[in-house]
């Protein structure tokens, strides 16, 4: 017998499912690989924020890795280090669909995609070793 939901600090939901309401593709960004690409170093042209795709993935649609995807460890402008290294390098102009990452916190709900109201943890949760 276990609880339907636990309390916790991060949100219960998924990024995109249907209780975060969300919709994927409005957050689809296309761009190419550029030069200096390696297996687990994705450099492309994009110019979001540093972290915004932390946690999102990437799918490839054209190249040696078409239909491949990657979940992105950490972004920094235009550079996706992913977690799992593609089977080849991608070569210059390779295409592929970004979709940014949650790390499930308030306050990126609040800030990144502006659906608090959807946000489904408890942040004033004390912590275990503080609860008396």
């Amino acid at each position: 017998m276990m609880p339907r939901d636990l309390y916790q600090p991060s949100c219960l939901h998924t990024l995109f499912d249907t209780a975060c309401t969300l919709t994927k593709s409005l957050y689809c960004v296309t761009s190419s690989a550029t030069s200096g690409s390696t297996a687990s170093l994705v450099n492309c042209g994009l110019l979001q924020v540093n972290g915004y795709f932390d946690l999102g993935t990437i799918e490839f649609t054209s190249g040696a890795n078409n239909g491949i995807r990657r979940s992105v460890k950490s972004y920094l402008v235009g550079a996706f280090t992913l977690i799992r290294p593609l089977p080849v390098a991608p070569a210059i102009a390779d295409t592929f669909i970004a979709h940014p990452g949650c790390d499930k916190t308030k306050t990126t709900c609040t800030t990144k995609f502006s659906n608090v109201v959807n946000f489904r943890g408890y942040p004033y949760v004390p912590k275990p070793e503080a609860a008396y």
